[in-house]
């Protein structure tokens, strides 16, 4: 993969797309990771005429005044120590002379998602240099993703480089016993994961992707999450390797076994006997792959599952990758001791499962 190190950059205008998609709440930047993760990208830039900062927020359909990116540039601002000039728009804009200008949220116009190819002119025509550190979005075919590629002499940001490194390098040495560890609500995820299926020892099952599961064999679910759509594909894929919770952490914040779950009731977490016994194949694995939550971490005590699968991996002499904005963050105090993480989601599964991201190949 080229490296950004090898181009020169001073007296160059860099278009820099970045992960942007951060939790806000009440106007405020909750959470900073994924910022932090370019910090080193922006750092280098920092000899070039001007930086363009570029990416998105949540998924809007069409403008969306909640979704606007003045708090995610004010937030950067303040980890940079620089002033960032935030910019309302993304075409037909003179692009003022601030070292550091980002410009609004690109998912507010849908021909960023159609890749179209004059909003990829749009915003190639604001730097020489273009540069991808968002390896969350590599598997999106997005204009500012893989359509000014063509346009602007483009390579990796020192995040997204790392990232595909370290993932493809893991996968290629996977140690046994390999476990891994699905959380999470949809069961979309298991139609990517299926070759990598076969290649683990085990697959431990959590979030409210278990619930569909569970009602795959027939159990008593009461009011949990249940993913309708794809009972036919939980149904399909278990066998011995798929591991369920034997217990569940109920709304009522009582334990109950997968046998005896009230019909009025909603599971929220696994429960703590089904935390022991995933925690003890965690201890004896050397290599694991987790992505998605136990159970809704965000609030207490519904956060003791994902708590509990994290500290057994920081624990464990295991070779460990967790993926996804909210398995991250439900790790949040461990993550120092993981072989790697990563705030991707999408892109994270489909990159394990062995397929080319269009982000990844247009850099190529």
């Amino acid at each position: 993969m080229k490296s950004i190190k090898r181009i020169k950059i001073k007296n160059k205008r860099i278009v820099l797309r970045m992960d942007l998609d951060v939790p806000i709440k009440d106007g405020k930047v909750v959470d900073d990771t994924r910022l932090k993760e370019s910090l080193k990208t922006l750092n280098y830039l920092k000899e070039a005429k001007q930086i363009i900062i570029i990416g998105h927020l949540g998924r809007p359909k069409g403008y969306d005044k909640k979704l606007k990116l003045d708090p995610v540039a004010k937030k950067l601002s303040y980890l940079i120590k620089h002033k960032i000039k935030k910019l309302d728009d993304f075409v037909n804009i003179n692009i003022p002379d601030d070292k550091f200008i980002m410009l609004e949220n690109l998912r507010f116009s849908p021909e960023e998602m159609k890749n179209s190819a004059k909003f990829s002119k749009q915003l190639a025509s604001f730097g020489d240099i273009y540069i991808n550190d968002a390896f969350s979005v590599c598997h999106r075919k997005a204009a500012s993703i893989v359509g000014i590629t063509k346009l602007l002499p483009s390579y990796p940001g020192f995040k997204l480089e790392q990232e595909y490194k370290v993932i493809t390098s893991l996968l290629k040495k996977t140690k046994k016993p390999f476990t891994m560890i699905l959380g999470g609500s949809k069961l979309d995820k298991i139609k990517i994961l299926k070759p990598l299926l076969k290649k683990t020892d085990c697959v431990l099952i959590g979030g409210a992707m278990m619930f569909t599961f569970l009602k795959a064999q027939g159990f008593e679910i009461g009011k949990s999450k249940l993913d309708k759509e794809n009972i036919n594909i939980a149904k399909s894929i278990l066998s011995k390797k798929i591991i369920l919770p034997i217990d569940v952490t109920l709304n009522n914040k009582k334990d109950v076994n997968i046998e005896k779950i009230p019909k009025n009731c909603k599971g929220l977490d696994i429960g703590k006997e089904s935390a022991e016994i995933f925690s003890e194949i965690i201890k004896n694995s050397k290599t694991i792959i987790w992505n998605g939550p136990m159970g809704f971490f965000e609030k207490i005590p519904f956060n003791k599952g994902s708590n509990a699968i994290a500290k057994a991996i920081s624990e464990s002499n295991a070779k460990s990758i967790i993926g996804g904005g909210d398995t991250v963050f439900s790790a949040k105090r461990y993550l120092k001791n993981f072989t790697h993480y990563s705030t991707a989601g999408g892109a994270f599964l489909e990159l394990i499962s062995g397929k080319k991201l269009p982000g990844i190949k247009a850099l190529e």
